[in-house]
């Protein structure tokens, strides 16, 4: 199967109809060599489905020899064998995938597989051709992008092991590109392969964007040097707002360019505006190997270097009263409760010292939900919080309250973000009659069942949210947000006591918000209300910060893993667990929860892309900016 696959609508409209028959198809984005994609919506959201052919019916000719030339798709084989690697924050989001047996004896496909996935209307190319239409594509906003495709390549690389080596504009898509961040996620699972086994023969790539020891065939496998190369070849894109040669033959010009040894293209505005990081891209596209980055972790050195160079000179020209905001944080010893506030949205940041603690569950509180729940239960739900074990963490600010409804609209609105539980049309939430939650498409963050002020803490958004948010945020204010660790949640929450809560092993309804069922210690539990309490309403702990018990689960930067204490990176200084499946860790508690799930050591989870009514969120702030 050499040509494009090229699916007639009518059988596209039949095969999706078979298993989302509330999905009516849109038009078809595109076809490559082993399936097309199609846009499907429902009238509240929209969809990219890929049609793939995984298995043809036989062909004979006329001597009888079977001329049938079976392949099965990288996409099908990644859904198939991979699919927790790819609940990642880098790649476009996989919904779901079904496989479908023709049972029209006259279609040369016999089985068609159908894979679910986000729809992002615009890639990288016609991004940057928005904005500069619009005068927004500014240095700035070039040093963000690289700086975001750089760390995307290097998470996805880190978390799951995978690279993207067909790494190419069109393969790079975008989320958001008027005002707000520039969200980006890969795309085209054919071209995700594991270091060790992406040799060049076997794996999808684009020539024009692979290095000469590829080209050459002096080196087989495609790694991350060779990765290093493809990325600067798309810095020198990003950065001059246009391909290197503008001939329509670009894939042949570009590859005899690059055996010429030519000098690379620069204009004389971006060498002179943007020499740091026109030299990072120059050493990215070496042609001798070893004289590029050793790979991403060395590329985002050097982008930060360049990027802290530039602030100080921008810094430089700013008034003396602004200077002050963004000063170094005082040292611990004479301000320990020192609040700092950022310029954007006027979020409140407190100083956490840096010490060590013992994190996890006691053997008090063992012995309480044993006492409470039983064997079994305590096993099934709270087990995962052990062994107890000592941390050690670097200094940091944190979020005063969770992150405010007022916040997160100023966000949504500046950036004209869409947020899961708007793009899905529904959100987690309780049902009269039922005790489960279920999916109501009447929820969202802007629509929940309660009154809310902009005090309110914003609920219904979903891990992948909450990184949008911390990402807007950085941009606008120049400062570097993110979710805390699960180790840094449990640290601040303490606040130096090692008790249940930071306040003793005993709650009351004065102390948090939550619900009345399953009482823990000698407390005699809150009132479920059914909503949310505007932030600060009760006492804050020996940190200064406030309700970290209950109100709202709080969602947190690692990965879910239950047996994650019991293993040495949970033991290392400043853990982060950063290999899972698709669920991320959330602290704290919620209205709608028990008094036990509101413990310090608590160990809640759930899938990244999920959004329920009692769950937001709250940052940390890096000491260095």
């Amino acid at each position: 199967m050499t040509d494009k696959f090229d699916l007639p609508l009518a059988i596209a409209e039949r095969l999706i109809g078979c298993f989302t028959p509330k999905y009516k198809l849109v038009r078809s984005l595109g076809a490559g060599t082993y399936g097309q994609v199609f846009l499907v919506e429902d009238g509240l959201k929209r969809v990219a489905v890929k049609i793939l052919c995984l298995e043809m019916r036989p062909e004979v000719n006329q001597e009888g020899e079977d001329q049938t030339r079976q392949s099965i798709s990288r996409d099908w084989h990644l859904v198939n064998a991979k699919w927790n690697l790819l609940h990642h924050a880098s790649l476009v989001r996989i919904r779901d995938y079904y496989r479908y047996e023709e049972s029209d004896p006259d279609s040369k496909v016999a089985v068609y597989g159908l894979i679910y996935m986000d729809y992002w209307p615009v890639n990288l190319k016609s991004c940057i051709r928005r904005l500069i239409k619009r005068e927004r594509y500014t240095p700035q906003r070039k040093r963000a992008i690289l700086s975001n495709l750089a760390e995307s390549l290097l998470r996805l690389k880190t978390d799951t092991g995978l690279l993207v080596t067909d790494l190419k504009p069109a393969n790079i898509l975008v989320n958001t590109c008027s005002k707000g961040p520039l969200t980006l996620a890969f795309a085209d699972l054919g071209g995700f392969h594991r270091e060790h086994v992406a040799e060049f023969r076997r794996v999808e790539t684009t020539q024009s964007y692979l290095p000469p020891e590829i080209l050459d065939k002096r080196q087989k496998v495609v790694d991350e040097k060779a990765l290093v190369y493809s990325f600067g070849l798309i810095g020198l894109f990003v950065l001059e707002g246009r391909r290197p040669t503008l001939d329509p033959d670009f894939e042949g010009k570009w590859q005899d360019y690059v055996r010429q040894g030519d000098e690379l293209p620069w204009s004389d505005e971006v060498r002179v505006e943007m020499a740091p990081c026109v030299a990072i891209i120059e050493r990215c596209l070496a042609k001798d190997r070893e004289a590029r980055f050793s790979g991403f972790v060395a590329i985002l050195e050097a982008l930060k270097e360049e990027h802290q160079a530039w602030r100080q000179r921008e810094q430089s020209r700013l008034k003396p009263r602004f200077q002050r905001r963004f000063a170094k944080p005082p040292s611990v010893s004479s301000v320990p409760k020192e609040i700092r506030k950022e310029p954007v949205t006027g979020m409140e940041f407190v100083w956490i010292p840096p010490g060590a603690f013992r994190m996890g569950q006691s053997r008090t509180e063992k012995s309480e939900l044993i006492s409470r729940l039983g064997e079994e239960k305590y096993r099934g739900a709270f087990s995962r919080e052990l062994p107890r074990h000592q941390v050690e963490l670097d200094g940091f600010w944190m979020g005063r309250y969770p992150v405010t409804w007022g916040q997160f609209a100023k966000f949504a609105q500046d950036a004209l973000y869409m947020t899961d539980a708007e793009r899905e049309g529904s959100a987690f939430g309780p049902v009269a009659g039922e005790e489960k939650w279920k999916l109501r498409d009447d929820l969202s963050w802007r629509k929940v069942d309660f009154k809310q002020s902009r005090q309110h803490p914003v609920v219904c958004v979903s891990w992948f949210d909450a990184k949008q948010f911390a990402a807007w945020l950085g941009q606008k204010s120049s400062m570097a947000f993110a979710l805390p660790s699960e180790a840094q949640w449990e640290y601040a929450c303490r606040a130096g006591t090692r008790r249940a809560y930071w306040f003793g092993d005993t709650i009351e309804a004065d102390q948090a918000h939550f619900a009345t069922q399953g009482v823990y210690g000698q407390g005699r539990g809150g009132e479920i209300g059914g909503e949310t309490m505007p932030v600060g309403r009760y006492p804050a702990n020996g940190f200064g910060l406030h309700d970290l018990h209950g109100n709202v689960w709080e969602w947190c930067e690692d990965y879910y893993d239950a047996r994650f204490y019991r293993k040495p990176e949970a033991k290392e200084k400043n853990p982060l667990c950063r290999k899972g499946g698709g669920y991320r860790v959330r602290r704290g508690g919620s209205w709608s929860f028990s008094a036990a799930h509101l413990r310090a050591s608590c160990r809640g989870r759930n899938y990244a892309d999920s959004r329920y009514l009692d769950v937001g969120f709250r940052l940390v702030l890096n000491p260095e900016t």
